[in-house]
């Protein structure tokens, strides 16, 4: 005849007021027994490794957050560099013409 392991499980039942506790026994082989209790152990392993996870993931979406952050903030910054290069490339434009037509009219000047 094979081994009954009696196991109690204790069952908090909360109605509105909170108040109701039972008790209920449940009768188990031996093996059944060893299964649920190493399935226990397999789920609590699996838990800590879930909540690990969990936090890893978290600090890689920060990271992720951050990293967003500074590619934004980078390309403001390099789209204000681009309008000031514009800017300096249209005075360099008007300069070079405004010399240029400085210096014909000096030399029309000078052999008329």
């Amino acid at each position: 005849m094979k081994w009954i392991v009696f196991i109690m499980i204790f069952l908090k039942m909360s109605y509105g007021n909170g108040q109701t506790l039972s008790s209920d026994t449940i009768c188990f082989r031996t093996e059944e027994a060893k299964f649920l209790l190493s399935s226990t152990e397999k789920y609590y392993i699996c838990d800590s490794l879930i909540k690990v996870y969990e936090k890893k993931s978290e600090s890689l979406l920060e990271v992720v957050q951050v990293q967003g952050d500074q590619l934004q903030l980078g390309e403001s910054v390099i789209n204000v560099q681009r309008n000031e290069i514009e800017k300096l490339n249209k005075q360099k434009k008007l300069l070079t013409f405004g010399l240029g037509t400085s210096i014909a009219g000096l030399l029309v000047f000078i052999f008329l």
